[in-house]
This record gives structure tokens, sequence and C-alpha cells, in this order.
């Protein structure tokens, strides 16, 4: 994923989605984390909605481990 999120910002989008689709989920959520605290947010309110999120990308991420894994989607 490191070779991922650096070749976002140099515009190498195809390299960056071959290496690991995730990264441009993370590469967002790392810019958004710069943002978030300045918003007038209270997200406390919002933990459901944050439980699920996280939930989910575990979820998919591991569905993503185990298609490495037998050969559906190929190591770089």
């Amino acid at each position: 994923m490191t070779r991922a999120f650096s070749a976002i910002p140099q515009g190498h989008f195809a390299e960056a989605w071959r290496l690991h689709p995730f990264s441009f989920l993370f590469y967002g959520a790392a810019l958004a984390s710069l943002v978030v605290p300045f918003l007038p947010i209270d997200w406390k309110r919002h933990t459901r909605f944050v439980g699920f999120t996280l939930l989910t990308l575990a979820l998919a991420m591991f569905a993503f481990g185990i298609a490495r894994w037998i050969g559906w989607w190929p190591w770089p």
C-alpha cells in the first residue's frame, strides 16, 4: 500500500489501483482527517454510522486479502 500511496499524488492512478485498490479510500481518508477537526460536527452522535462503515471496510479488506490469497487478484 505504500507504493500505491506514493503513486496517487504522482498521477499514476492505474498503477496505484493495480498495487492496492483500497489505497484511494485511505488516501481520501488521510486528506479528510486534515479537514474534519475544523468541521462543526458532533461525531459522537454518528457513532453507529462510523462503526458500520468501519465494519464494512474491515470485511471488504478481509475479502480482498482472501481474493489475493487464492489468486483472484494477482500480487504486484
